[in-house]
């Protein structure tokens, strides 16, 4: 396994851009991933085995079986299901495209879902000189200071004419600022004070009865807004199975803009549990126990 992975690594540092090269790399990377799999699932796959009578377990079956007894996200399980497609097409001669930035987060993703990096040598580092020490020169002497040193005091008055006109000046700002909340109120409820000092009983009255009206018709139009919706659906007549095409969406309405709820795989087998009006979206119960409807567009209904 380890050895897969070392000579696939390798085959990548010297492949360059050569697409041959790089399809040789993922075999490898691949066939490690594999034999990673098959050790870590040694003993699911042997009773898996026996109950479905196979004879070999292929990586659809290995796939399902790390989802089932460990863990597997949906992105890495179609990463791995993609790359195994490819590498089928190079071993069989198919024309096939891959790029080297495709090969290097591969074997990234392989490396870390091994949990094993590559060894490498480490690259000859040339003998660090010795830099020569430099004696540092002596600071210049200091300038004497002299004894006496005329003060102007022209700066002096206009520093302090500079400060008493700054503080005149934030002054008119600060009462500038503790008045303006009064004005601003007085602005928004003018408008409110005028009209009801205006205001008799009977403009009073219309307006509470306008208000009410007004609340109704929200209440109405929320209860619309809110309403669930409905399905017209039947109960599966008979004994009806469909197989799965591809990976599919679960959802929990027979239409598209219900949520998703779950997914299917490739050629899996589900019983019918009910069918809208028009038989073309199936109820059916995944292996978690989640109900949900597929579209008939994704199955295949098997002979009974």
């Amino acid at each position: 396994m380890e050895d897969k992975l070392q000579r696939g690594l390798r085959q990548l540092a010297e492949a360059g851009h050569d697409k041959d090269k790089l399809g040789m790399s993922l075999i490898s990377l691949h066939g490690a991933l594999e034999e990673y799999f098959r050790s870590q699932l040694a003993a699911e796959i042997i009773a898996d085995e026996n109950e479905q009578g196979r004879r070999r377990t292929d990586w659809q079956d290995l796939l399902n079986l790390w989802q089932r007894h460990r863990s597997l996200s949906y992105r890495d399980r179609e990463l791995i299901f993609a790359k195994n497609g490819k590498r089928n097409a190079i071993a069989h001669g198919d024309s096939f495209e891959i790029s080297r930035s495709e090969m290097e987060q591969y074997a990234q993703f392989v490396q870390d879902f091994m949990g094993i990096r590559a060894t490498s040598r480490p690259a000859h580092k040339p003998p660090v000189q010795p830099v020569p020490r430099v004696k540092p020169s002596p600071p210049p002497p200091s300038q004497p200071r002299p004894i006496y040193q005329p003060i102007s005091t022209q700066p002096r008055l206009s520093a302090k004419w500079s400060c008493r006109r700054r503080l005149a000046i934030l002054s008119v700002i600060m009462l500038l600022l503790s008045c303006w909340p009064l004005i601003s109120l007085y602005n928004i409820f003018e408008p409110v004070f005028q009209e009801v000092s205006t205001r008799t009983p009977g403009n009073v009255t219309r307006i509470i009865s306008t208000v009410a009206a007004e609340e109704e018709k929200a209440v109405e139009v929320e209860t619309a807004v809110t309403a669930t919706p409905t399905f017209n659906t039947k109960t599966a007549s008979g004994n009806t199975r469909i197989q799965t095409l591809g990976t599919s969406n679960v959802r929990s309405g027979p239409d598209m803009d219900s949520p998703v709820v779950g997914y299917t795989y490739h050629e899996e087998e589900y019983d019918v549990l009910e069918t809208n009006s028009d038989e073309t979206w199936y109820k059916i119960r995944l292996a978690d126990g989640t109900e949900g409807w597929i579209g008939s567009s994704r199955v295949k209904v098997l002979p009974r």
